[in-house]
C-alpha cells in the first residue's frame, strides 16, 4: 500500500465521517497537531469545506485563529472561545517517526495522555461543551 495514497485520502474520510452528523451546517472547530502531517491536511480541508477552525499551538499565538497550550505544564485551558466551539480533533502529540525505544514510546504514550487530560478538563469546564470529540 503506497503511504501517500493513505494519508492523502485520510483528511477527507475524517471530514466525511463528521459530515452526515452536521449536514451542511459550518462548524466551529478546535484543532489540535495542526502542524502535523496528518493535522496540516485536515486543517486545510475543513478550511477548504467552509469551516472555521481554531488551532491549538505550542508557540506564542500569531493571529485569532490559534490560541497557546502547554500540555505539558497542566492546568486548563480557559478562553471564551472555547464556549463556541462544534467539534474537537485531537491529533497532537510526540512525532511517531523514528526508532521506538523505550524512552521514544514513553514520550509517544506521554505526550497524549497529558495533552487529552488538559482537553478534557479544559472541555468540561464549557456550558455546553463541544457535541463531538
Amino acid at each position: 500500500m503506497n503511504i501517500d495514497i493513505v494519508f492523502s485520502h485520510l483528511p477527507r474520510l475524517l471530514c466525511k465521517r463528521l459530515h452526515p452528523k452536521v449536514g451542511n451546517q459550518k462548524l466551529k472547530i478546535l484543532l489540535t497537531g495542526a502542524g502535523g502531517l496528518i493535522g496540516a491536511a485536515v486543517y486545510d480541508e475543513l478550511r477548504n469545506r467552509g469551516h472555521e477552525l481554531l488551532r491549538l499551538v505550542r508557540r506564542p499565538e500569531n493571529d485569532e485563529t490559534e490560541l497557546r497550550w502547554d500540555p505539558g505544564a497542566g492546568g486548563e485551558i480557559r478562553d471564551p472561545r472555547l464556549e463556541e466551539l462544534s467539534a474537537v480533533i485531537h491529533l497532537a502529540g510526540e512525532s511517531i517517526a523514528g526508532i521506538w525505544s523505550a524512552a521514544k514510546k514513553r514520550r509517544i504514550r506521554d505526550s497524549r495522555v497529558r495533552g487529552t487530560e488538559l482537553l478534557a478538563r479544559s472541555l468540561a469546564m464549557c456550558s455546553p461543551p463541544p457535541p463531538v470529540l
